[in-house]
C-alpha cells in the first residue's frame, strides 16, 4: 500500500505546553480512519498539521510520498479537503459563502484573483448540493452552525481532494442534513479512492466503511490499528478508565459502562 501521510515522532508545542507529543502514524491510500478521544486530546491540532494550517515543532512529516516543506503548504492544501468549524470559526467572519467555497480550490483563506467560469459553475453546483443557494452572498458569521458546517463541506469538495479530513463534520447539522451528509460520504467513499480521516465523539454512528481507528489521549496516541481491534472492551476499559463492554452494532459501536443496577451495565452511547 502507498503511504499518503507519514508522521515520525511529531511534536507540537505552544510555549512549554505540548499539544501533540511523539506522534508516529502512517495512513495509506484509500484507508478510512476514525480519530477518537476526549476534548483537548489533540485531535484538531493533529488534523490541522496534516492540512497545512499549523506547523509542528519537532519530528518529521511526509505527505504524498515526499518530505513536507512548510513553504509548499498551499501545494498540499490543494489535495486535502478539511472541514473544521473549531478552526475556521477563528479565521472566517465576514467572507461571503460563495467566496469561502471558491477558496477550496487552492486551499487559501481568501479568494485570490478572478475565478474562472468553470470554478464558478462548480461552486454553484456545490451550493445546490448542500442547500446553500439562498445563502450565496451571506457572510459566514450570520449563518447557523449547521449552515457554516455545510459551507465548509462545500469548500472541501471545491477541489478534488485525495485526503478528506472531517473534524466533527456533522456537528450542528439537523437530522435530515446528517442523513444527507452520511449518504454523500458513503457515495464518495465508494466511487473514489480518497483517504478519509474523521474525528467523532459518537462511536455508535460510525459508518461501516471506516476500517481503522486512532485513539488520542493527552496529546499522545493511546492506540491505533484496525477498528475492530481498537474498539474492543479490553482497550476501551483502559482508555476510558472504567469497566466497559463494547458491542458492535449494525452502524458503529455501543459502549456499556458497569453500574450498580441489576443488569450490571448502563449504556453510554445510544444510537
Amino acid at each position: 500500500m502507498t503511504p499518503l501521510i507519514e508522521l515520525d515522532h511529531i511534536n507540537c508545542k505552544t510555549g512549554k505546553k505540548y499539544l501533540l507529543h511523539d506522534i508516529s502514524w502512517t495512513v495509506n491510500t484509500g484507508e478510512k480512519w476514525i480519530v477518537f478521544g476526549e476534548n483537548g486530546s489533540g485531535k484538531t491540532t493533529l488534523l490541522s498539521l496534516i492540512a497545512g494550517y499549523k506547523h509542528y515543532t519537532g519530528g518529521n512529516m511526509r505527505l504524498f510520498n515526499e518530505a513536507y516543506h512548510p513553504e509548499k503548504s498551499l501545494h498540499y492544501r490543494k489535495q486535502i479537503g478539511w472541514i473544521s468549524t473549531s478552526f475556521f470559526n477563528n479565521v472566517l467572519y465576514k467572507e461571503a459563502v460563495i467566496s469561502i467555497i471558491l477558496t477550496g480550490k487552492d486551499g487559501t483563506l481568501g479568494v485570490t484573483g478572478y475565478p474562472s467560469n468553470h470554478d464558478l459553475l462548480r461552486a454553484n453546483k456545490l451550493l445546490n448540493i448542500f442547500n446553500l443557494k439562498r445563502k450565496r452572498d451571506m457572510p459566514f458569521y450570520l449563518l447557523s452552525k449547521g449552515e457554516q458546517q455545510s459551507v465548509l463541506l462545500a469548500r472541501a469538495f471545491m477541489g478534488e481532494p485525495r485526503i478528506l479530513l472531517l473534524d466533527e463534520a456533522d456537528s450542528g447539522l439537523d437530522y435530515m442534513a446528517r442523513l444527507q451528509l452520511s449518504e454523500f460520504l458513503n457515495t464518495y467513499s465508494e466511487k473514489t479512492s480518497a483517504t478519509l480521516i474523521s474525528v467523532t465523539h459518537y462511536p455508535n454512528e460510525i459508518p461501516d466503511y471506516f476500517n481503522h481507528c486512532l485513539l488520542m489521549q493527552g496529546g499522545r496516541i493511546y492506540q491505533k490499528g484496525k477498528i475492530e481491534d481498537v474498539f474492543c472492551s479490553e482497550i476501551m476499559q483502559g482508555f476510558l478508565g472504567c469497566s466497559i463492554e463494547v458491542k458492535k452494532q449494525k452502524n458503529g459501536y455501543q459502549f456499556f459502562c458497569e453500574s450498580k443496577r441489576r443488569d450490571g451495565y448502563v449504556e453510554l452511547w445510544k444510537s
